[in-house]
């Protein structure tokens, strides 16, 4: 994976984490995260 799909990565989580409504549960984050990992393991196992 290259440096700068990385930091594009990255970028998105924090975006999606810091955007998301603070009074969020803790298994709403995670089901927004979800597909974002999940494309992300899926590029890099590829």
């Amino acid at each position: 994976m290259s440096k700068k799909s990385q930091e594009r990565f990255a970028e998105k989580l924090h975006e999606t984490i810091f955007r998301w409504n603070k009074t969020a549960t803790l298994q709403a984050l995670i089901d927004q995260q979800d597909p974002i990992l999940r494309g992300w393991a899926r590029e890099t196992i590829t």
